[in-house]
This record gives structure tokens, sequence and C-alpha cells, in this order.
């Protein structure tokens, strides 16, 4: 229901207006017959909707009333009720705010049908005008804390900004409202701007969003937007109305984007290591130029359209299903040495380390890098045959050798070592042997200062022959080759060879 102040200082009319009204339910009606009371009701918490007022009152009259009425708000519509039917009232009542004019006389019930005909109507505008402001204030709220800038233009006037539009462009938004639209595009883009924005108003259909670059106060600064626009109505002509992006993030970020993807393609085009991709049954995908170059192909579409199955470059077979099987088991795989057929037949070594991956399909397929290390490999086999070669001869039996360290301790020895001088290799893990203990101290030789360095202190080749005791104190001669084995000067290597007194002395082994 809508509640009303009824002001009439005739008594017997407040209250028939007052049952008349209520008659329907739509209304409730206080009344009183002093203006100056219903200022005093005003003020009071009764959230009236609206006021009729009689204009003829003691004390102050029905314009007064309105004159004070719309000091306090002028919110509530306000009907003048009167038997004063002069026109110079009626403009007044007009001017100072008064909604209807409502003379009294005539019929009773059409009077009073009239009378709430033109609250309802006074009311319903007024209640239309405030929803139409709150929505205003609240579009204008989410219009000012938006991201974006919001604008309505008209015959290519900015008509309206909120302040992120006008911040991007270095006004406040008193200054850039009633600017021209052509004057806020950058030169070089006006006439796209322009174009579109004539096809549109002539009902063609233009993109809705694109891309331009605004202007900004310094006359300098180009401002990268993305513009979505479209057409609509401003006090009942066409205007357009649309939202401006600033793109200078998203172009800094992808700016940055390519700057990183070139450096990953420069990496992944110059790293000397191989990277790959595969699918699961072995076709190749991807392969860096390194990658390729390791397999002795030209290009990476040559490798991938020449390798229809990876298995079929693996020297052992057993190893891609091993390299499968741990694929399987742990989803990666790291440092697996094996061997591939290069394009020429020629084999090099490779160590993978490899992972399981989703590709933007949702297919797993196998990322990798492969190092050469065929270098390596074939150093390792070339060590490996020098040590057995140099096993050969430290089991041969053929000369006696040992090691000892700065002390003389003896720390090896092979078995024809031992032998000559009549030791175990108990007593040698024991470090019972020492080299200085060896020599016959009244044995002589010509090199007395190689023969003083030999025990523990040689710090280059020495060859000599000396006497050396055996441990059951017999004598025997032999000659001596001896040096250092590394920079740390703490292992010495001895080659002892048995002499007797008719020439060398041979041991079976």
């Amino acid at each position: 229901m809508i509640p009303v102040l009824y002001v009439d200082d005739e008594k017997p009319l407040l209250e028939l207006g007052k049952s008349f009204l209520e008659m329907n339910g739509q209304f409730t009606v206080d009344t009183t017959c002093s203006a100056i009371q219903a200022l005093e009701l005003l003020r009071s918490p009764n959230n009236y909707e609206a006021i009729i007022s009689d204009y003829e009152m003691p004390g102050m009259n029905g314009i007064e009333l309105l004159k004070s009425v719309r000091k306090i708000t002028n919110n509530i519509p306000f009907i003048l009720f009167t038997g004063r039917g002069r026109e110079e009232i009626v403009i007044q009542a007009l001017n100072e705010g008064a909604d209807y004019y409502l003379q009294k006389g005539g019929d009773t019930v059409s009077l009073f049908v009239e009378l709430s005909h033109k609250v309802r109507l006074a009311v319903d505008k007024r209640r239309s005008e405030n929803a139409l402001i709150q929505s205003e204030e609240q579009l204008r709220v989410l219009i000012d804390h938006i991201q974006d800038g919001v604008f309505l233009a008209q015959d290519g006037i900015l008509l309206m900004s909120n302040e992120v539009q006008a911040a991007m462009l270095g006004y406040c938004v008193e200054e850039v409202c009633g600017m021209s639209i052509t004057d806020l595009i950058a030169p070089e883009d006006r006439d796209l701007v322009l174009e579109r924005h004539y096809n549109r108003l002539s009902g063609q259909k233009p993109p809705e969003s694109y891309e331009y670059n605004l202007l900004h106060r310094d006359g300098k600064t180009r401002i990268p937007i993305r513009m979505s626009v479209g057409i609509g109505t401003y006090q009942d002509r066409p205007a357009v109305i649309g939202t401006l992006h600033c793109m200078a993030k998203e172009h800094e970020r992808e700016s940055a984007l390519q700057k990183s993807e070139r450096k990953y393609r420069d990496i992944y085009n110059n790293t000397g290591i191989g990277l790959f991709s595969s699918t699961l049954e072995g076709r190749f995908l991807q392969a860096n130029p390194y990658a390729v170059r390791q397999l002795g192909y030209d290009s990476e579409e040559d490798f991938i359209q020449s390798i229809g199955n990876i298995g079929t470059q693996y020297v052992d077979v057993r190893d891609r299903d091993e390299i499968f099987r741990i694929l399987n088991t742990k989803g990666f795989i790291n440092s697996y040495e094996t061997r591939f057929f290069r394009k020429d037949g020629s084999i090099i070594w490779g160590s993978i380390s490899a992972r399981l991956v989703s590709d933007e399909q949702g297919n797993t397929i196998i990322e990798g890098i492969c190092q050469d290390i065929t270098d390596r490999k074939e150093a390792e086999i070339e060590l490996l045959e020098s040590e057995n070669r140099l096993r050969r001869v430290y089991d041969s039996g053929l000369i006696g050798i040992a090691y000892w360290n700065p002390d003389g301790i003896m720390t090896d020895a092979n078995d024809m070592f031992l032998e000559i001088l009549g030791y175990t290799r108990d007593e040698l893990k024991a470090g019972l042997i020492n080299v200085s203990g060896l020599a016959s101290i009244e044995y002589t030789h010509p090199d007395k200062e190689a023969m003083k360095n030999l025990p523990g202190y040689c710090v280059e080749k020495i060859l000599c022959e000396k006497e050396f005791t055996r441990k059951d104190g017999t004598k025997i001669s032999v000659i001596i080759i001896g040096t250092i084995l590394n920079e740390d000067n703490n292992q010495r290597i001895g080659f002892i060879l048995d002499r007797t007194v008719g020439g060398n002395k041979c041991y079976e082994t």
C-alpha cells in the first residue's frame, strides 16, 4: 500500500477523502488540519510516498507548505487539491515543484477517483524515477570499478567515460567528456576506426572487437587497446557504446613470450645434446639439429622420414626393450647407455634420458635427450684393454712387480715378486715388507746416490743393481727399475729381476 499524508483545514473533507482513498486497499492515509503539523509528520519516520494538500489554510497555505517540503526533500510527489482555480496559483504551484493540481468541486465520487488516479500516477512516476536513479547509480559504480574503459559517444563526441578510460588517456573524466572521438585516436588508425564506425551505423557488420591505438594527452604516446563496441540509443538517438581494454600488458607478455621462445629455440637448435620426441610406436615426432647430426642425417625432415621405426637404430634390440620396461615402470629413465646405427652404418654410443609425457591431444609420447658418449666409451674400452694387457704382464710371472709408499712399505706386489723375496701375501697385506729392510748394508754399487734414493725416496726413474736379503736370510742380486707413479708423490712402483752370478735367473710361471 501507498502511505499518503493528506492536509486540509476542512476536517469533514479530510475524513471523506481518507475513507475513499483507503476503500480499495491501495492507500494508507494520515490526515492533519495543519500545514505546520504536516511538516512535523514529514520529519518523522513515516516514509510517506505522496502529499495531498489544500491551498487555503490558516497559518501556512499550500504553496508555502510545498516550498517547505521541497526544502526537506524533492523525492515526494505533491498534489495541490484546492477550491481555488486561479491560473496564477496553478502556475506558481507547478513552478515550485507540485506534481499535479486538482480543483475541488463537482461530483464527489468522480473527484476522489481522479485524486486517487493522480496520486497513483505521481507515485508510480516517482518510483520509476527513483528506480532509474538507483539503476544508474549502480551502473555508475560498476562502470567506475570495472578494469576496462567504458564510454558512450554520439555524433562523434564522447558523452560519457569512466575513470579508467580517462586515466588511460591522461585526462580526468570531466576533461575527456565532450572531446571529439577522432582526437583521441592515433592519427595512423583514424581512417580504420571511422570507416568501421560508419559501416556499423549504415547497418553493415564490421568486427565488434578489434585493436587500434589511442593517442595519449602528451600527443606522442600510443596506447594499444582492444575495443568492443555496439550501437545503442541515448535520448532516443543512435549512440555508440563500448569498452576499451588496454593491451599494453598483453603485448609485453607476448613480447616476453616470443623472446623466451626465441631463447628456447636457440638453445634447442644449438645445444650439444640431442633432443627428441617420439611416439610409443617408435616414430620420431621431432629432433633438434644435434640429434639429426648424431645419426648422420642432413635435416630433421630426412631424419624423421627415413627412420620409420626407432627400434631399427639399436645395435642391440634388447636395449630398446629394457628402456621401454623402465619407462613403463617408472615413467622416466636416466643415462641409459646403448649403441646406435648411423645412416652410413657406423656405430655410435649414446646415453639416453627420457620420460613419458602427454601431448596437447592427451596422447602419451616420449621426450628425451641423447648424449654422444662415443669418445668416452672408446677411451674406456682402450683403457680396459690397456689394463688387461698390464694385468697379463703383472700375472705372467716373468718379472717381479711391487708398489710401495713414501715410507718404503710395500702396498701391493705380484706373485713373482713375493716368490723372489720369499714372503707371503698375508705378510704383504700386514705391511711387514719394507723396501729399506731388503737391502744389504755391505753391498756396494758404483751408483751409490741411486741406491741411497731408492727406498721410499726416489723422485725420478731409477735403474740400478742391488743385493736384497730374502726372508730366509739368503742374498740375491737383483736389477731394480723404479719410478713415482703420480704427482702426489705417494706411490712408487718397482720392477725387479733376480740375477745369479752366472746371469739372469728365470722363474717358471
